[in-house]
């Protein structure tokens, strides 16, 4: 009676919910790409009880294979721990193992290439929302990745535009979003209680707004029209280069040889990029771009997934009107939105330019140097902030009845500023 007792106590303990926001990835760890797979570029989101399905794709270097097994963990609107337990948003199986695998062919550097699609014939969602993705090494324990995924209903309707920002200060650095939510699907008795609003700039989910309420609510609608606070910086358009080939020079590529590297048994080609100047007193050019976002690809192959060569590709910009303490990183989808000393610039007193290296897989890359104060991040020194510049916005709806214990998101539209140029 005694073990029964506890075993009730423990089932109706509630767990506790602690942050999780922070993506990870290891350190031997390469090319973390994770989408929707009809499109390389589209994010990983997909429309629950649809045909939708997200892949994961990863490398390891070196030439050992690693048992892998992959889990997630649902979250609220702010990437923390819901309450609910993995059967009730999992069908199938918790854990499952990572199976497909294929070696590097004939590159310098070995790798191994492990992809995943979610949902699949052993795992499938239940409710939408956020969610976590854990990749852990089955014998040694070691969680080698964590990666977002959003899981969304089509409930509301979302109406949205991007304008120039309304206050004088910021009219020509930033954007401003105005929207509109019809929610008549749904049953909303308090607005302010329920829905959680969350608009991303881009693919990154450190640049985001939440926490927004309406300002004006009717029967079927809420609107969202603020002067200032769903304000973005502008930024600038993406810089690029492209390594897809690595027998000519393409755009943005200075010098391209090979060069013996410590730690590595074999000489690496090593690209060295055109030296970049800072753009902040510049007027604002448009050019295309991927919005930060990269394509793992080289010419005359068939399988980039296993044939691309890791390269080493060297970044300098000049020091000019830049302290040289300044903390200078590269910043977009190839360091997965984050600074951190891998993309960390060092100055070098005898070229006076600002440099690092960085092992990248061969393909086509956008980029950013951004600034780092104490934990703000900031483009306005180097790439500067105009509104005129092509972003692309995601708005997240979520919503949670009285009765529910986990937020749904119940609603999602993509709208892009290109309008303003």
């Amino acid at each position: 009676m005694k073990i029964i007792f506890f075993l009730i106590l423990a089932l109706n303990i509630p767990v506790s919910k602690c942050s999780i926001t922070e993506e990870y990835t290891s350190q031997n760890i390469k090319t973390v790409l994770i989408r929707n797979i009809e499109n390389n570029l589209l994010d990983p989101i997909i429309k629950l009880n649809s045909n939708d399905k997200v892949k994961l794709s990863f490398d390891e270097l070196g030439n050992d294979i690693s048992n892998y097994v992959y889990r997630f963990i649902h979250c609220d609107s702010e990437w923390k721990k819901s309450d609910l337990l993995p059967t009730e948003y999992i069908e199938g199986f918790n854990e499952n193992y990572i199976e497909n695998f294929s070696f590097s062919f004939n590159t310098i550097i070995d790798y191994v290439h492990y992809e995943c699609t979610f949902p699949n014939e052993n795992i499938n969602f239940l409710l939408s929302g956020n969610y976590m993705l854990i990749i852990q090494n089955e014998e040694t324990e070691e969680v080698i990745l964590k990666r977002k995924i959003i899981v969304y209903e089509s409930i509301v309707q979302i109406k949205a535009n991007v304008k120039r920002a309304t206050f004088i200060q910021d009219i020509s650095s930033k954007q401003e979003i105005d929207f509109e939510v019809f929610y008549s699907n749904i049953d909303i008795k308090n607005p302010f209680d329920e829905i959680k609003i969350v608009i991303q700039q881009n693919d990154n989910w450190k640049s985001v707004k939440q926490n927004i309420q309406p300002t004006f609510i009717t029967s079927n609608k809420l609107e969202y029209n603020y002067d200032q606070e769903i304000n973005f910086r502008g930024g600038n358009e993406f810089r690029d280069f492209d390594i897809s080939s690595l027998r000519f020079f393409s755009q943005n590529i200075d010098t391209i040889y090979t060069k013996k590297i410590k730690d590595y048994e074999n000489p690496l080609y090593l690209v060295e990029l055109k030296q970049d100047k800072s753009k902040q007193h510049k007027q604002y050019f448009e050019k295309y771009d991927l919005n930060g976002k990269r394509l793992i690809q080289k010419d005359n192959s068939y399988s980039p997934e296993n044939e691309c060569e890791y390269v080493l590709v060297k970044f300098q910009i000049s020091n000019k009107n830049l302290h040289k303490d300044e903390k200078i990183y590269i910043f977009g989808a190839l360091s997965n939105w984050n600074t951190n000393s891998e993309f960390l610039l060092k100055y070098n007193p005898q070229t006076k330019n600002f440099e690092t290296q960085i092992l990248l897989k061969q393909g086509y890359y956008n980029y950013q140097y951004v600034t780092k104060k104490g934990n703000k991040i900031s483009t306005e020194l180097i790439e500067g902030n105009y509104y005129e510049t092509n972003n692309e916005y995601t708005i997240y709806v979520y919503y949670k009845s009285p009765w529910e214990r986990y937020e749904r998101l119940v609603g999602i539209e993509k709208i892009t500023s290109n309008s303003l140029n």
